[in-house]
């Protein structure tokens, strides 16, 4: 049961990361502070879920 919520919960995030992205255009610092997030676990979370290499 935990491994399932934790694997929604990692989609959810992956999902939310991805879409805020597209909207600043992959601009990760404008992105971060839209998730009022470092700029550092933005980039670390990104590398988490694989998707560092997207859009650059």
């Amino acid at each position: 049961m935990k491994d399932a919520a934790r694997a929604a919960s990692r989609e959810a995030e992956r999902e939310i990361i991805l879409q805020v992205l597209t909207r600043t255009r992959w601009n990760r610092r404008r992105a971060a502070q839209e998730l009022q997030i470092s700029y550092k676990a933005l980039l670390y979370k990104m590398k988490q879920i694989g998707c560092e290499e997207y859009g650059a």
